[in-house]
């Protein structure tokens, strides 16, 4: 057989498992960690990550802040610092983490909520609606 036959069925072969694979390197459902959990543990407080670049990896996440100013809450891409005293603050870009994790967030599923007046409410409506108390949900 003519090795020149087989050039154009090998190269319509390779372009469709080429094709077939340009999804493998999408972000879908990957986190993005900004330092280790160890690292705050054993007391590495100084922030070496921007907000700014956070952001750019994600829109829905917790961690803390330099310093350990706070607790960092992401969601729907807005930052927010809680604060020891209960204040909480949006985020400015420039501000540092020493450890956060955020990634962008898509729903799997959305379940119908009629809403909750005080937290004894919102637990109750919770236990109704989410199918087991052993998963974290968003």
């Amino acid at each position: 057989m003519n090795p020149l036959r087989l050039i154009g069925p090998l190269s319509l072969l390779t372009l469709v498992l080429i094709t077939g694979c340009s999804h493998c390197n999408r972000k879908t459902d990957s986190l993005y960690q900004a330092s280790t959990i160890d690292a705050l543990l054993v007391g590495i407080y100084d922030g070496s990550t921007t907000f700014a670049d956070l952001k750019r990896n994600g829109d829905f996440g917790l961690g803390t802040f330099d310093a350990l100013d706070g607790e960092m809450i992401a969601i729907d891409g807005t930052f927010y610092q809680a604060k020891a005293d209960g204040t909480v603050l949006p985020v400015d870009d420039t501000a540092k983490t020493p450890f956060a994790v955020v990634k962008f967030f898509s729903p799997d599923t959305k379940l119908p909520f009629s809403g909750a007046k005080d937290l004894n409410s919102l637990m109750v409506e919770l236990d109704k609606i989410l199918p087991t108390p052993n998963y974290f949900y968003a």
